[in-house]
């Protein structure tokens, strides 16, 4: 409560008033659980017990973790198209590094986008003329900010769906020009790109050699030792759901028991309190004294998408073991489960190890690219962006739809920095404290069967 009271009254900056009475919010009971929005109306909850408060707070977060996911990573084009845009004009409004808003369904990125500039300017316009008690303002001011975000959020919605329509309009001709003059949009961009990258590689070397790369490793290990905890939270909770498992089915209770105890297993990556502890050792993640330097405006960024990344790989393994237990007692029956349950139990967990391994260095690879090259190219700003127009007349007309110079420009920054990266991570695969597995590791009991009962983990949207 206290928390929320302080960001009520830094709402309006700047504006004074007489201190009324009343408190702003008065809790029925000692156990309040409130829903915060930087631009929406807030929702209150009271609950009668600690426990209580602390299973909801977890089923609410989970709520809030699972909307926030709303950029869809089975389209492998429109998504880094939709992101990349956002994040184009945010740095051309010189805002570069991690961005807190960028979550939920893309519209509503689009209305956070929109409320970035304009919720300030309103409350810079709107907060002088509220009248009444400081308290009374503040309220004014959550229903002004509300209604409007409301308003900006419906625009968004019918404005997005036309975009998409028109992309998808323009998207088969665009395809059938692009096969015909592949060979030769491929030569122009290489030849553009050699010019930029003598532009730029040398600064970049320079920068990279002073302030990046002596700060590399002291990143890897702020995002390693939490997100460690966490997956290795995961691995332990799951393997004591089957330990319970199998003490459940030495107790008997036939088949209809066995199928309870499996439909409850079914959904542990989706009960938010069981789950709760490996979110927690995420929670941890701490990046201060890195924030300030490389611009990155705090960890919930990365904190959220770990902690997405642990609940599909339990759902994953889960998946995984109800494939391997249903085939066992088809070939096996019923006889002596609790071999089978142990059985399956090894293969998903010597599974889990490997596939658990793979995502992590990928998200280590990424969160770092996400930290370094916003950090990098605001600072090759100044010197390379007043040069990029120039390279825009290597580009034939036919091709600008295809050719974008800042997009070539980004990845010849980003081709500086990835080798740095990429050996980075490579070296943290070999310390036992990680428990990464190196990429020339492959599991000595593997099989197709076991791959194939595994789904793939879903990939992440790369910088």
């Amino acid at each position: 409560m206290e928390e929320y009271l302080e960001l009520i009254n830094t709402s309006l900056p700047g504006i004074k008033g007489k201190v009324g009475n009343h408190p702003f919010i008065k809790s029925v009971t000692q156990f309040p659980l409130i829903l915060w929005h930087p631009y929406a109306r807030h929702r209150y909850f009271c609950v009668m017990t600690e426990k209580e408060q602390k299973k909801w707070h977890a089923v609410l977060q989970d709520c809030v973790r699972h909307s926030n996911n709303g950029i869809s990573e089975d389209l492998p084009v429109q998504t880094p198209a939709f992101t990349n845009a956002v994040r184009l004009y945010r740095q051309a409004k010189g805002r570069y590094g991690t961005w807190d808003m960028m979550c939920g369904q893309p519209p509503q990125i689009l209305a956070n986008l929109v409320m970035e500039t304009l919720h300030s300017d309103l409350r810079d316009m709107i907060g002088p003329r509220l009248k009444g008690k400081m308290q009374q303002k503040q309220r004014n001011w959550m229903l002004i900010s509300d209604a409007v975000y409301r308003q900006v959020l419906c625009h968004t919605n019918g404005r997005y769906k036309e975009l998409v329509e028109s992309c998808e309009v323009q998207r088969v001709p665009l395809d059938a020009r692009l096969r015909t003059d592949m060979d030769q949009i491929v030569t122009s961009k290489e030849h553009v790109t050699n010019k930029i990258r003598a532009l730029v590689s040398p600064k970049a070397e320079q920068l990279l050699q002073t302030s990046v790369q002596p700060y590399i490793s002291s990143i890897l290990d702020a995002l390693m030792e939490p997100t460690s905890r966490g997956f290795s939270e995961v691995r332990d909770i799951f393997f004591k759901e089957l330990v319970e498992l199998s003490k459940n089915s030495l107790n008997g209770g036939g088949k209809e028991k066995l199928g309870d105890n499996m439909e409850k297993l079914s959904m542990l990556a989706f009960h938010p309190v069981k789950m709760q502890s490996c979110y927690d050792k995420v929670e941890e993640l701490n990046l201060e004294g890195l924030q300030q330097r490389f611009d990155v405006h705090g960890p919930s960024v990365f904190v959220s998408r770990v902690q997405i990344l642990m609940r599909e790989q339990m759902d994953n393994s889960v998946y995984t073991f109800e494939q391997l237990f249903n085939q066992s007692l088809e070939s096996q029956g019923q006889e002596d489960m609790c071999k089978t349950i142990q059985r399956c139990q090894d293969r998903v967990l010597k599974k889990y190890d490997y596939d658990s391994s793979t995502v992590r260095k990928k998200f280590f690879r990424e969160a770092l690219l996400q930290i370094i090259i916003p950090y990098m190219l605001k600072q090759l700003s100044p010197t390379c962006s007043p040069e990029l127009p120039r390279f825009k007349e290597l580009i034939f007309e036919d091709f600008s739809k295809f050719l974008l110079v800042e997009n070539i420009y980004e990845e010849v920054v980003l081709q500086s920095v990835s080798k740095d990266i990429m050996m980075a991570v490579k070296e943290a695969a070999v310390q036992r404290r990680h428990n990464l597995y190196r990429d020339s590791i492959i599991l000595s009991n593997s099989d197709p069967n076991l791959q194939a009962a595994g789904r793939n983990p879903v990939s992440g949207v790369v910088y």
